[in-house]
């Protein structure tokens, strides 16, 4: 009976190795953006997203000259740079307060302290988005930010404003409206 089972279980081992490698190089890292897919992939136009590389990337078409392109490098460069010190000061200020709420000794008013700085910190990182997305609005020309605006419009049209897959079930449901 012991022989039966392990035998058993050698082969379904045995089975089970030949099916993993049949599947080739597949890893959990190929699972992220669409499972593998470049950016350009997803989409099927080029579009103007939020990101400072797809502007640069498509700077022809928006005809951005050489001080436009260096400004938005080096605005690029600042704001993410400042936003990995904001995000670890709201990071330590939820460490903070964990510490603190977890502690049966501390007082009310720590408490609340901790809970407005976190607040704070993450009230900093909202002013800075705000304060980086109307800088590069005064980077471009009022044509070049309409053009911009006209590529995330052929985007959301393209895939629905909550992506492809929320598209398709309303579509599949008779709306069509989304």
């Amino acid at each position: 009976m012991k022989k039966t089972i392990l035998i058993i279980t050698i082969i379904g081992l045995f089975l089970a190795g030949s099916i993993m490698a049949q599947q080739g190089k597949r890893s959990f890292k190929s699972f992220g953006r669409h499972h593998g897919m470049s950016k350009n992939q997803m989409h099927k136009q080029p579009y103007l997203g939020n990101s400072w590389d797809d502007i640069l990337d498509n700077r022809k078409k928006l005809n951005l000259s050489d001080e436009q392109v260096e400004k938005i490098k080096n605005m690029k460069f600042e704001f993410s740079t400042g936003q990995v010190d904001r995000r670890a000061d709201i990071a330590k200020a939820k460490i903070e307060l964990r510490r603190l709420k977890a502690d049966e000794n501390a007082s009310r008013e720590s408490v609340m302290e901790a809970i407005d700085n976190l607040a704070i910190a993450k009230a900093e990182l909202e002013k800075a988005r705000y304060s980086y997305r109307m800088d590069y609005r005064s980077i471009l020309t009022d044509e070049q930010f309409e053009k911009m605006k006209e590529f995330r419009k052929v985007r959301r049209n393209d895939n629905g404003l909550l992506g492809p897959k929320f598209k398709n079930r309303f579509e599949r449901r008779g709306r069509s409206d989304i």
